[in-house]
């Protein structure tokens, strides 16, 4: 065979095999994760998603590439949940020009090293129930490994984070985000029932 025929041939087997090689380890790192109520959806034309699934709310979370979601030069992760009944509404902003003109009521958390990261605006009593010492920890943390949260609106939560991660780290990042989400629900629950 004439080398310049094998050199395409290898050339396409190495463009077809390469993608699903990527999601199938992709998948099978997702499963070896262990997450309690955590279910994997591969997927033949994208890396596979993972649900997870709780008494209060529901979520998936999506993993891109570079380039994928609009995102920058790493791969990402984006945690999209649904929580199973009404929350206030809050916006989770990077301090600076956009933030300070951002439509919304300013909330004031009082922690120096939190409002380093975030600038808070939306439902006042709201952030008052959620945004306690635990909670803005958690979001520090989330911070630490170029974590996200960027919403919270009727029910929705949406944050981003690092895709290239070590399973571990993604792991910790995971279970981050499930305790995070939980303290969410919490919040959300009327003062009668969060007792």
């Amino acid at each position: 065979m004439d080398p310049y025929w094998l050199g395409m041939v290898l050339l396409v087997v190495l463009c077809l095999v390469a993608p699903v090689g990527r999601r199938v380890v992709h998948a099978r790192a997702l499963r070896s994760l262990g997450l309690p109520g955590a279910s994997v959806r591969p997927s033949f034309w994208r890396l596979g998603r993972v649900r997870i699934h709780r008494p209060e709310w529901d979520a998936e979370v999506r993993f891109g590439l570079p380039g994928e979601f609009g995102g920058g030069q790493r791969g990402h992760l984006k945690w999209s949940a649904r929580l199973h009944g009404p929350t206030g509404s809050l916006r989770f902003l990077i301090p600076g020009p956009g933030a300070d003109a951002a439509d919304g009521e300013l909330v004031r958390i009082g922690d120096p090293e939190f409002e380093r990261l975030y600038v808070v605006r939306g439902d006042l009593s709201f952030a008052v129930r959620l945004m306690i010492r635990a909670t803005r920890e958690l979001l520090v943390k989330l911070a630490a490994m170029d974590g996200r949260l960027w919403t919270i609106h009727e029910g929705t939560v949406e944050m981003t984070g690092p895709f290239r991660l070590k399973a571990g780290k993604l792991k910790e990042f995971l279970e981050l985000a499930v305790e995070l989400q939980d303290r969410i629900a919490a919040a959300s629950r009327p003062a009668e029932a969060a007792r």
